[in-house]
């Protein structure tokens, strides 16, 4: 059964496609080109198989891009997973060092015992023209244990306090209303 004879208005490419199945010379069309919708004509058995043989390697083909598609995919995970890896573990190492410095740091460093921080006293020294004559008229102004204090405050041996200032009171003054009444008496 030829197309040609069944279905004048059958498109080109069948007609080439069964001209190419007769074994003519003339083969404008291939197997890949075989288009053709199933409602407008009937179709040979051969042409069905032809079809769902390019039905099939049209699936083989893409199932293969698909598969080489994750094994890429695949790869490049593998990839990012050891250089996440590198860098958690270089993370790692930067953390225990900076806290090994931190605690160094710490150990070295004075300890803090309160709020305030207390301020080196300059040393009192006398200029070439107030120094007297003998060491036995030289007056001192030096309480040892105000020294001796303030060297621990410095040395952070004790916390470094400030004298409270003690609160002015003022005396209640009374005061006397026109009419001679004191307030307390009403």
């Amino acid at each position: 059964l030829s197309l040609r004879n069944s279905n004048a208005s059958a498109p080109e490419s069948i007609i080439a496609g069964d001209a190419a199945e007769s074994g003519g010379e003339d083969e404008i069309g291939s197997d890949s080109e075989i288009n053709v919708t199933a409602g407008s004509f009937a179709l040979t058995k051969k042409q069905r198989r032809r079809m769902a043989e390019q039905k099939e390697k049209e699936r083989v083909r893409l199932a293969q891009k698909e598969a080489k598609k994750q094994e890429k995919q695949l790869e490049r995970a593998e990839i990012i997973a050891k250089t996440l890896e590198k860098r958690d573990a270089k993370r790692a190492k930067q953390r225990v060092k900076e806290k090994a410095d931190r605690e160094e740091a710490f150990a070295s460093a004075p300890r803090v015992l309160g709020p305030k921080r207390a301020k080196v006293p300059r040393p009192d020294v006398l200029l070439s023209d107030e120094v007297p004559k003998n060491l036995r008229t030289l007056k001192s102004d030096v309480n040892p244990l105000k020294d001796a204090f303030k060297s621990f405050e410095v040395r952070n041996m004790i916390e470094h306090r400030i004298p409270k200032q003690k609160k002015l009171r003022y005396k209640r003054k009374v005061y006397t209303q026109r009419n001679g009444v004191l307030p307390g008496e009403l």
